[in-house]
């Protein structure tokens, strides 16, 4: 969401120090294949436009300030792999949604799903209690442009890493019947900059490496962090609805569950949590009266992951807990390449690293405008040795719609919101913390800039900015000071500067 610019630096040659204590000793001649670590599991997604946003070049990085070390799988590791995970068993799972008919399944897998479980694994919190819940209305609402329309994985995982998510306590629910609805009240963004993530990536799963991984990552997040339960991941499925679901036949294993044996190949995607996964489930696909991985049976020449039928996903849906096996269902791994057309989205899996961080330095603001989508906001911090870093929020007002700044139905309203400085402030390195002692103490400046973009077809905005509140916190939460940095309403139909200190 946020555009940070700062000289790239290269993920593979980057000394990186492991969140909490590695479950594994550093790489040996004993390592299996690398997935992630020679070569960058994520460049495949980079190239295409579902998993980047449009201000996002090809090199974006959102791994890096993580501080976990990706390291390829051992043969220990591969070989400790049990046959079956179902972390949504575990408490930290909210469990399933129910998305109606509202477009809201990629945040729904993404943030309501995955994201809040993650969270709540790494915090050792239950998941059930709303406070510790997410909800997928929040950055769903960022992007849909105020219609009923789709967004992609990476909004919810971009609002994640920048702005955060509220929980379910402090947002008001799972979800929010208005659509565009943007939630004022500066105690709802700051409760969701406690739930920013550290950062995270994609990985294409269309090898057995790649595989191993994915399975790895369910287990225990490949060993990479602890936490007090496996991961999950995200993945985009394709034609779910023209590729009915079969049930296990009688007298296998599992016999009586659901299971999507393949995919169609029609173009639309549906976003689903992965929770789990099952190397014993299987289904005869090409009929012959066998369960194997290692016959030819789509007959391309090549014996692939297309031609497993023993081993799947175990998938949370967003279509309610009376839908196929109380919400959840089997997907053998073939779907990630059954199919020659597959969806070019397809085969990927979204993964992320939860954090901890408190907000340490935050911006509230108070404005009035009735076209949201025509604001832009910039945010500068400037060291004391003149260094600029600059973060943008076109994911915060681009994709929202021609809407007042609460969402329709809110015209003539104050809309009151905050962004947290902290992250703008990490990407200064390990020492962000005595820019921020800096910013406080006058010595590193901070400069905000509203511009509004033009358009023919809307007519003129208009839009008055009546507070910019710059605050600190320590590491408790508590604030420690403030201070007010706009002098005097200002209107929002033109560029406007603001300096600090001025």
């Amino acid at each position: 969401m946020f555009r940070f610019q700062l000289n790239r630096i290269s993920l593979f040659f980057v000394p990186l120090v492991s969140l909490g204590q590695a479950q594994e000793e550093a790489p040996n001649e004993e390592q299996a294949d690398s997935v992630g670590v020679a070569e960058n599991i994520s460049k495949e997604a980079r190239e295409l436009s579902y998993f980047r946003l449009p201000w996002m070049d090809e090199d974006y990085d959102r791994w890096s300030q993580t501080g976990v070390e990706r390291r390829p799988l051992t043969v220990a590791q591969i070989e400790a792999l049990p046959a079956r995970v179902d972390n949504s068993e575990r408490d930290a799972w909210q469990g399933v949604g129910r998305q109606g008919r509202i477009n809201r399944c990629s945040q729904e897998g993404t943030v309501a799903g995955m994201l809040s479980y993650e969270i709540n694994a790494y915090r050792s919190v239950d998941g059930s209690k709303a406070e510790n819940s997410l909800p997928s209305h929040f950055s769903w609402n960022l992007f849909n442009k105020a219609r009923n329309s789709g967004a992609e994985m990476i909004h919810g995982l971009e609002t994640a890493y920048t702005v955060g998510i509220p929980s379910q306590k402090t947002y008001g629910g799972r979800y929010n019947d208005v659509i565009g609805f943007w939630p004022s009240g500066y105690h709802v963004w700051h409760d969701a900059m406690r739930n920013r993530i550290a950062g995270y990536d994609f990985v294409k799963v269309t090898t057995p490496e790649k595989l191993q991984f994915a399975k790895a990552w369910l287990f225990n997040h490949a060993g990479w962090f602890e936490s007090s339960g496996g991961g999950m991941l995200t993945i985009d499925a394709t034609g779910v609805w023209e590729e009915p679901i079969k049930k296990i036949p009688q007298g296998s294993y599992e016999a009586g569950k659901h299971l999507w044996s393949d995919w169609g190949p029609k173009y639309g995607g549906h976003v689903m949590c992965v929770v789990g996964y099952d190397d014993q489930v299987g289904f005869d696909v090409n009929q012959d009266g066998k369960i194997t991985n290692d016959i030819d049976i789509n007959e391309d020449g090549l014996i692939t992951i297309a031609d497993y039928e023993r081993g799947a996903f175990i998938v949370a849906n967003s279509w309610g807990d009376d839908w196929a096996d109380e919400g959840k269902a089997y997907v053998l791994y073939r779907c990630l390449m059954s199919r020659s057309s597959f969806w070019d989205r397809g085969p990927f899996m979204g993964y992320a690293v939860p954090s901890t961080r408190q907000p340490r330095a935050t911006v509230r603001f108070v404005a009035q405008h009735d076209q949201r989508d025509r604001i832009q906001l910039d945010l500068a911090l400037i060291d004391r040795n003149q260094t600029r870093y600059v973060m943008d929020t076109h994911g915060l007002f681009q994709y929202s719609g021609s809407v007042p700044l609460g969402g329709p139905g809110e015209e003539n309203k104050d809309f009151e919101w905050g962004l947290d400085l902290t992250r703008l402030a990490e990407q200064t390195g390990e020492n962000f913390e005595e820019i921020l002692k800096d910013l406080q103490l006058g010595k590193a400046k901070l400069e905000i800039s509203f511009s509004v973009r033009k358009s023919r077809k809307k007519g003129e905005p208009k839009g008055t900015l009546k507070v910019v509140e710059l605050m600190f916190w320590d590491k408790s939460d508590r604030n420690i000071s403030s201070e007010m940095i706009l002098s005097q309403e200002e209107p929002l139909s033109e560029p406007l500067k603001i300096l600090y200190p001025r």
